[in-house]
């Protein structure tokens, strides 16, 4: 675990030690296997180590497993109350399950998934009606006016019972490039800039991405962030645009830029030019 995240958390998460680990080693008997075992126990994290073990071990001697999760299958829950205990440990979350209680919310996750799944459907194609309705009409400029933001509150509202609010839309922030436009056309010398000025200059500087990730033609030429390789893409950096792979970055070419620890993308539309003209006050490097 990268700790640093999470040094703002009111709890900070404690990952299991190597003494837990040592001890489960020592238990020669999963916990569910015992002769005392009742399906209402509650696991200490020994036991959750041990019971995670001999589910992987029972697993690997099974020719044909389940397709897909099953919480009629005993493995499966037993896994997955394992699992989920550790977890609930390293993060305090409280309180801990017993393999009956890990069950009956298994149980109610798919239903209640499918419900929330069609209950968004449903508003999504309400809201697809109206839009259609306004291009029919030949008014396409009143979206803004027809569709509407849909919050779902817990409690009903006042006097009106009302579970789903509605909202209109905002106007567009005009500073903010992804409202404003999904692609952005970049003027500059392919020949001149290196990957390492795209992103320190254009990208991080300019347009406020965090962990980019570039792909051209759908191949990643670079990427940050958490499980990211740099170490692969690290030698990219100091090349010319134009003396990238995949083609590299030539005129015309259009750069997929995406950043999921901010869920934004966008594409650069990249336009070569030569020579420019520079004006006073300026030192021949704002080309953008």
């Amino acid at each position: 675990l990268d700790m640093g995240r999470y040094k703002t958390a009111k709890k900070t998460p404690t990952p299991i030690s190597k003494d837990v680990m040592i001890a489960s080693a020592s238990i020669t008997t999963a916990p569910s296997q015992r002769d005392s075992y009742k399906t209402t126990d509650v696991w200490s994290q020994e036991d959750c180590v041990a019971e995670f073990v001999a589910c992987l071990v029972e697993a690997a001697g099974i020719e044909v497993l389940l397709p897909a999760f099953d919480k009629d299958d005993p493995m499966a829950i037993k896994l997955v109350t394992a699992c989920a205990n550790l977890r609930s440990q390293v993060f305090a979350i409280t309180p801990l399950q017993s393999e009956y209680s890990t069950k009956g919310i298994a149980g109610n996750i798919i239903p209640a998934i499918a419900t929330t799944n069609a209950i968004v459907a449903g508003l999504q194609v309400l809201q697809a009606f109206s839009i259609l309705e306004a291009q029919l009409k030949g008014k396409p400029d009143t979206l803004k006016e027809c569709c509407r933001y849909i919050d779902c509150v817990r409690n009903k509202t006042g006097r009106s019972g009302l579970y789903l609010l509605s909202s209109t839309l905002p106007e567009p922030n005009q500073k903010c490039f992804v409202c404003r436009n999904a692609s952005i056309s970049l003027t500059l010398n392919v020949n001149k800039w290196t990957l390492q000025s795209l992103l320190d200059r254009i990208l991080k500087s300019d347009l406020g991405f965090e962990e980019p990730t570039l792909m051209l033609d759908g191949d990643i030429i670079y990427e940050e962030g958490e499980d990211a390789d740099t170490a692969v893409y690290a030698p990219n950096l100091a090349k010319m645009l134009s003396k990238l792979p995949c083609g590299g970055i030539v005129h015309g070419t259009v750069i997929r830029v995406e950043d999921f620890s901010q869920d934004l993308e966008v594409d650069l539309c990249v336009t070569h030019q030569d020579e420019w003209v520079v004006e006073e006050g300026e030192d021949g490097t704002e080309e953008k």
